[in-house]
């Protein structure tokens, strides 16, 4: 079964690139614009990695995460990494 990572970022070139890199090295990636976006990708496809961005408006990366980990179905094998390009 090919491994399932979210991408969560509000910035599209990055989303593109992240796609397009973990697409190509045969992982099948999803992507969210944004926070509230990304809570509900991750709701409901349950991925087994979640690259976040740290710095995104109105809800950030930390958010995120802490949303992710108390949601309704909180997830015991998605591993969650955190990243910021500034």
């Amino acid at each position: 079964m090919t491994a399932r990572i979210a991408v969560i970022d509000d910035e599209a070139p990055n989303r593109a690139y992240l796609q397009t890199l973990l697409g190509t090295a045969g992982f099948d990636v999803q992507a969210a614009a944004g926070g509230n976006e990304g809570v509900a990708l991750v709701e409901k496809e349950r991925p087994d990695l979640v690259l976040v961005d740290l710095m995104m408006p109105e809800v950030d990366g930390f958010m995120v995460c802490e949303r992710i980990r108390k949601g309704p179905a909180p997830t015991s094998r998605s591993s969650f990494s955190r990243f910021s390009t500034s």
